[in-house]
C-alpha cells in the first residue's frame, strides 16, 4: 500500500515514462495505452505533477480552430462596421379621405347587430362617433360602399409563370 492508496499504479519508473510522454506531446489516451493504466489515472497524475496535456494533436487542432473562428469573427465585425447604415425610410402622412354621403354614424358599438357594417365614422374622441350599420356585404365586415373604399388598392394575385395561369394557358391535344 503505497501513498495510502490500495490500487496506486504509479511507481517512480512509471512516473518518469509519463513525464517523458507528456513532454513529447502525446495525448492522455495514448499515454494510458502505452503505460497500461486508465486515461483518468493519467490525467489525474499529470495534474498532480503540475503539468498539462496541452501539446496533444487534438488540443493543437482545437487551438487552431479557435484562432480561425476569432479571425473570422473579427473580419465579420469589421465588415459590418465598414458597411454603410441602411437608408432611413421616410413615411408621408396623408390626410383622411373626405367624408362621403354614406358616412353617417347610425349606431354605437354596443348597438351593432351581427349583420351591420362596422365601418367607423367620425372621430373617436368626439360625441358623433359611431358605425355605418348598413347591411354588410357577404364575406366582409363592411357594406358595399365601404368595402370598395377600404380595399381599394389591393393588387390582384397572379402566378409568376404565365404558362401556369389557367386563363392564359392554351389547351393542347
Amino acid at each position: 500500500m503505497a501513498n495510502g492508496f490500495i490500487n496506486n499504479p504509479w511507481n517512480p519508473e512509471l512516473v518518469e515514462q509519463l513525464i517523458k510522454l507528456v513532454k513529447e506531446g502525446y495525448s492522455g489516451g495514448l499515454i494510458a495505452a502505452r503505460l497500461g493504466v486508465s486515461r483518468n489515472s493519467v490525467i489525474g497524475k499529470v495534474t498532480r505533477l503540475g503539468m498539462k496535456l496541452g501539446n496533444s494533436r487534438n488540443s493543437m487542432q482545437r487551438n487552431l480552430a479557435q484562432q480561425l473562428r476569432l479571425k473570422a469573427n473579427y473580419r465579420k465585425k469589421r465588415a459590418e462596421r465598414l458597411r454603410p447604415p441602411p437608408p432611413k425610410v421616410k413615411f408621408t402622412v396623408e390626410p383622411l379621405p373626405a367624408k362621403h354621403v354614406e358616412d353617417v354614424a347610425r349606431k354605437s358599438l354596443a348597438d351593432l347587430a351581427p349583420d351591420d357594417c362596422r365601418f367607423p365614422v367620425g372621430d373617436p374622441r368626439d360625441e358623433g362617433f359611431g358605425f355605418c350599420a348598413l347591411e354588410r356585404r357577404t364575406g366582409s365586415p363592411y357594406c358595399s360602399a365601404h368595402h370598395a373604399r377600404a380595399y381599394n388598392g389591393l393588387p390582384v394575385k397572379t402566378r409568376q409563370n404565365p404558362s401556369l395561369n389557367r386563363e392564359t394557358a392554351e389547351v393542347t391535344n
